[in-house]
């Protein structure tokens, strides 16, 4: 198993509605043939009941363009609410 951990900074979103201090995040080979990247914050989540429509329809687009990639690639994306608050992102790429 192949582990690689980017710099936490390097990831920070210039975005001015950030509400993180750093995305620790690693990516993993879980087989000969997937690809395991996982990134988690701080933030504040999304609701329970999320929509990706409804996210893009106000104007966040990127949980939306991250599932979309995700599929093109044929993979899965998992999102988790963290306990305290954040987001656990999950794409498990063939």
């Amino acid at each position: 198993m192949t582990t690689v951990t980017p710099d936490p900074p390097s990831l920070a979103s210039p975005s001015e509605n950030d509400f993180t201090c750093g995305c620790p995040c690693s990516a993993f080979c879980t087989s000969l043939r997937s690809l395991l990247v996982s990134i988690s914050d701080n933030g504040v989540g999304v609701e329970d009941d999320y929509d990706l429509a409804a996210l893009a329809a106000g104007g966040h687009y990127g949980l939306l363009g991250i599932s979309e990639r995700v599929a093109l690639l044929g993979g899965r994306l998992r999102l988790q609410q963290q306990p305290g608050g954040g987001l656990l992102l999950q794409a498990e790429i063939p």
